[in-house]
């Protein structure tokens, strides 16, 4: 019923980039807008630049130290762009109907699950702001779920459809999400979170376990690591344990016994356990890499572009006031009130 019910959502309404062949909508941006939007950018990447340096100057400043002239005869400045963790997209550039936030991009650099998808979804503005808010609302409304990878297979199906009814519900709220990203972004929070609930889960236990028996009990690496062995092949450590006594028979440190010297050794014996596992759990995080979701990457384009003055600051909320007014009048309007 869930799944009749978002597909007739979705054959209801479609919001995403016009269609390859529509001539019309990527018509080529003519030469006047071209010019008022590389002044635009310009202004952006000079803000940018001079961040770095610690200034922060107005929108007015910046004008008058860099006139229109000046901007062109520099280029637009567009060599700035290579000591930014961010581009505007020459392709996107050239595309009349694009607003200067889809033109925003955040390069490849190995840190996404899928960056082809999210560079070339080119989502709005509204669009994005609605995605964060969509994942943040489901996180919240699903929070006393977050240990279902660990339920009895009949009982987490029964919670992934708990969770899947939260996410239509809050879909219906975000009229202007690009229609593509709301299934994705469902697909991608279930994946977090059952990242965050084993990876995040068995990788902690496994060190703050060695650490416990090295640094209270005296006891050496090699030995700890035999007496964790057993319960940690029953666990994502598995394949770390597996390279690692196979490296000990080849007499070379396995990848467990450099990251434990490399992050965890030095973990005071003298502090409780609560404090030596969240330092534990922070070393986790930089040994046991997570790709990044959409939301991260709209998360990241979003304060970009406030920082750069490409959009207006944001409220303290997630959304706008207007935003979250429009979504409350969609939400009353769905239930007929």
């Amino acid at each position: 019923m869930l799944k009749e019910e978002l597909d007739s959502y979705f054959n209801r309404r479609y919001r995403g980039l016009p269609d390859s062949d529509d001539v019309e909508a990527w018509t080529p941006i003519d030469d006047q807008w071209l010019k008022e939007m590389e002044l635009r950018l310009a202004i952006c990447r000079i803000r940018a630049h001079k961040m770095l340096k610690g200034e922060v100057l107005s929108d007015a400043e910046l004008r008058k130290m860099y006139p229109p002239s000046t901007l062109e005869e520099n280029g637009y400045f567009q060599w700035f762009e290579h000591d930014f963790e961010w581009y505007f997209d020459p392709e996107y550039c050239q595309c009349a109907h694009l607003e200067d936030y889809q033109r925003l991009a955040l390069p490849d650099t190995d840190e996404y699950l899928h960056w082809d998808y999210y560079h070339d979804t080119c989502s709005t503005l509204r669009s994005d702001q609605e995605f964060v808010y969509f994942w943040e609302t489901l996180a919240s409304k699903t929070e006393r779920f977050k240990n279902f990878q660990s339920a009895e297979l009949s009982e987490r199906k029964r919670i992934e459809h708990v969770v899947f009814y939260h996410a239509v519900k809050i879909a219906k709220e975000c009229t202007h999400i690009f229609s593509t990203l709301l299934p994705s972004g469902y697909s991608e929070y279930l994946w977090s979170v059952e990242f965050d609930t084993t990876r995040y889960k068995d990788f902690p236990c496994m060190y703050f376990e060695i650490w416990k028996l090295v640094a209270k009990q005296k006891m050496s690496l090699k030995d700890a690591l035999d007496r964790v062995k057993e319960k940690g092949m029953r666990s994502f450590c598995r394949f770390d344990l597996e390279a690692e006594f196979r490296g000990g028979q080849q007499q070379w440190p396995g990848p467990i016994t450099r990251n434990y010297n490399t992050y965890v050794a030095e973990i005071d014996e003298h502090l409780t356990d609560d404090e030596a596992y969240r330092l534990i759990m922070e070393a986790v995080k930089k040994i046991v890499a997570k790709l990044k979701c959409y939301y991260d990457y709209a998360k990241k384009k979003l304060d970009i572009a406030e920082k750069i003055g490409l959009i207006p600051p944001a409220p303290t909320s997630t959304l706008s006031t207007n935003l979250q007014d429009d979504m409350v009048m969609q939400r009353d309007q769905t239930h007929g009130l």
